[in-house]
């Protein structure tokens, strides 16, 4: 292995050894990820967690219920107000009209 395609050869064995060891990493590191989401899958489910879509579904309905529940209250508002303007206006009339005998 002496001259330059000892070289040249002792170069591309150490390029081949190290492209080997980058795929081993690559293929590691894709397995331990893997190991992991079913890990944290695995705990999602034993603790009974819910999911990213579920949570936000029920966020959804619970804004939904918020804004009615919002408009419902305007409502009551404005018939109170409104009651309020009737009773303001019944006692009006009454002080008004003469008593009957």
């Amino acid at each position: 292995m002496r001259g330059p395609d000892g070289v040249r050869r002792l170069a591309d064995d150490l390029a081949g050894v190290a492209g080997g060891v980058l795929s081993i990493a690559a293929g590691l590191r894709d397995e331990a990820r893997a190991i992991r989401e079913a890990g944290c899958e695995a705990m999602r489910r034993r603790l009974g967690a819910a999911e990213r879509e579920e949570v936000e579904a029920a966020l959804d309905l619970a804004r939904a219920a918020l804004d009615r529940a919002e408009a419902a209250e305007a409502r009551a508002q404005a018939a109170e107000a409104a009651i309020a303007a009737l009773a303001e206006r019944v006692a009006r009339l009454e002080q008004a009209e003469p008593p009957e005998a």
